[in-house]
This record gives C-alpha cells, structure tokens and sequence, in this order.
C-alpha cells in the first residue's frame, strides 16, 4: 500500500484473536493498545486510527460474554456496550481513542481445517463441511477467514483450501496470515494465487493457550483506509472489508525459531494429555 497516499482515517485489526482463561485482562488491553501504536508507524502521519480486536472463539468458550457484562473489571479502561450485539468498545480511562471488542468463533470443519466467522455472535456447529460452512457465512454477509496452519494447508487439506480459493467470489471471503508462521516458513503460495483473484489476506495474532502469549495480542495484523461509525463499528468494517477496491496491508513479524518448536511440541503434548 502506497504510505504516501493521503487518508485521513485508518482501520487497524487483528482477525485471529484468543482470549484464553489464563490470560489477565488487563495485560491482554493494555498489550494490544501499546501494539497497536507501536505499529502506526505504517500508516501517514496524523491518521485517525480504529483499532479492532476480532475474536475467534472455539466452542465451548464465550470470553466475549464475560465483556458485556464488564466481567473483567479492567484498572485502566472502561467496557461499554454499542448499538451492536456483537461489538464493545474499550476506552482508556486517560480518554485515548477506544478499541473495539467483536464477537467471533473459529469453526472445526469435517476436513480438518478451521474457518474464522468474524462477528458471529452465538454458536456454530463443529464438524460440518468446509464448503457448508462458507456458504452459511457468505449468505448472512459474515467475514470468512481461512488462517495458514503449520501443515495444514499441505496435502488433502491443501487442496479443500485451493478449491475454495478457485471458486470463492463473495468480497468477505479471506484467507489468513498468523504470527505463528515462523520467520524461516515462507508465506503460501496459496496468498499470491488467491490475491490474483481479489482475496485478501486478513491476518492475525493467534494467540496460543501458554504463558506470555497475551503479549502477541495485536502484533500481527492487517490496516486499510476507512472510517467508522462509533455506534456501529462492526457494520462500518464489514462495508469497507466489502470493498475490494480497497486495499488491505499486514504489518507484524513472524515467529522467533525457538517458541516456534517450542509452542508445536507443547501443542502436540496437550493434545495427547486430552
């Protein structure tokens, strides 16, 4: 994205978020608050930012309920709910300009892959067939998000993600880019066949379940010009995410070597203990 182009207001996001229960609210915010700013530096100077935190929640867990309810208590900023169900805004208590909170779910479809459905706010049925599940999201206008996986995107399930990259053409179907990727893994072919068709990488944090990951919060994510309507936050993304004329950018780097394998065989092993 041209940096020298001339938008006085900016939209920035991370679509592959996980608020895990070990996680202290408070670090999570004011972490994706320092992350946000610290990567403003993409955009012109002067910009006028909307920061969005995008929740994918597995099922079983509803982190986004214990917001609207102002569960959490945070010590630095205030939760307030907006015109939408599916979307609060946390505003610092020094009055700095407010993120914006969006229910989510991550999908487990029947092909082993995931699907991130961006504001869907209620449950989604695990194990349907990935094409299903798209189609369901594509109809009720819903952001879809296939996020790279290590090894998930090789093999059979390499080609389920190519066939709907081939036959996709709804302006809210992504793919997805995440901070797990390490910095040695280059990025998927798959991105640069899918932006030839119009789809855009709508990448994310992707928090793992560990210690210390709530500091990844907001370090990998995507920015594009638009502005938002405070009331309706969500609405005003969709609409400018329907936009294919606009471009979007991704800022972030990828995964250090070492909590790379570390995070993998630490993965694998709670899988196994489960």
């Amino acid at each position: 994205m041209d940096r020298t182009e001339q938008h006085q207001h900016w939209i920035m996001g991370d679509a592959h978020v996980h608020i895990h229960p070990a996680f202290d609210p408070d670090i999570f915010f004011s972490v994706a608050v320092k992350n946000f700013r610290r990567y403003r530096k993409v955009l012109p100077p002067g910009s006028q930012t909307f920061s969005f935190l995008l929740l994918t929640e597995s099922a079983g867990t509803d982190m986004f309920a214990h917001f609207q309810d102002n569960t959490p208590g945070l010590s630095s900023a205030t939760i307030m709910q907006t015109v939408e169900n599916n979307v609060v805004s946390i505003v610092e208590r020094q009055g700095d300009p407010s993120l914006f909170l969006v229910a989510g779910r991550q999908i487990v479809v029947k092909e082993g892959l995931e699907v991130l459905a961006l504001g869907w706010n209620g449950a989604f049925a695990d194990g349907l067939p990935l094409t299903e599940v798209l189609d369901t999201l594509e109809e009720k206008k819903i952001p879809a998000v296939l996020p790279w996986g290590a090894g998930k995107w090789w093999g059979r399930r390499g080609k389920y993600v190519n066939q709907e990259v081939e036959r996709r053409t709804s302006p809210l179907f992504f793919l997805g880019d995440n901070a797990n990727r390490p910095f040695f893994w280059p990025r998927s072919q798959l991105f640069s066949q899918a932006g030839k068709r119009g789809i855009r990488n709508l990448q994310g944090s992707d928090p793992l379940p560990f210690s210390g990951q709530e500091n990844k919060m907001a370090s990998f994510g995507f920015y594009c010009p638009g502005k938002v309507d405070l009331d309706r936050p969500f609405q005003s993304l969709v609409s400018i995410l329907s936009d294919r004329n606009i471009e979007i950018g991704s800022y972030g780097t990828p995964e250090r070597i070492f909590p790379f394998f570390y995070h993998q065989i630490s993965m694998q092993l709670s899988r196994k203990s489960r």
